[in-house]
């Protein structure tokens, strides 16, 4: 098997495009493409690079005899490494879900913002019916739910921007 064929079925077992391919190597992937067609052939800096992601042997590679191939022991990632790539994969894979929903996000926020604001109004209504003597501490309490009601506001505006931000496109 020749080179340009071990590099389109490694690509094809990864379920890589050559797009994603080209990323990974550094390289056009209009290069790949070349390459895969058998018009042109990788450097050797990028053919160690091909090895490396497919998880193959240079000799694997270059060896037109090889039709099968010696995989490079991977190292397993612990699971801690593999929640942490998840993780840093996790924006891509939800920049489609939030252009299309990311508004109910700001509605989230705004309902959460009202629920905490009316939560503080009765607060308030309650407190004002205990006398101040009773409690010692009515006035510094009242301050201190008059503070978290700017704070529920200021959620209800964080939702009206996400909402502005992430609106649906007509």
């Amino acid at each position: 098997m020749k080179l340009h064929e071990k590099i389109f079925n490694q690509r094809k077992l990864k379920g890589m495009s050559q797009e994603e391919l080209a990323e990974k190597v550094g390289v056009s992937r209009q290069a790949v493409s070349k390459w895969e067609t058998g018009e042109a052939l990788p450097e050797i800096t990028k053919l160690k690079a091909l090895s490396d992601v497919f998880g193959v042997t240079t000799d694997f590679l270059l060896d037109d005899s090889k039709d099968s191939f010696t995989a490079v022991p991977e190292e397993k990632p612990d699971a801690t490494d593999r929640v942490l790539s998840y993780i840093e994969t996790l924006p891509e894979k939800l920049k489609p879900f939030l252009k299309k929903y990311g508004w109910l996000g700001g509605i989230v926020l705004i309902v959460s913002g009202l629920y905490r604001m009316v939560n503080i109004f009765f607060s308030l209504v309650v407190l004002e019916e205990i006398p101040g003597s009773a409690t010692g501490f009515a006035a510094p309490m009242i301050l201190q739910l008059l503070l978290q009601s700017l704070g529920g506001f200021a959620i209800v505006i964080a939702g009206i921007v996400v909402i502005k931000k992430f609106k649906p496109k007509k």
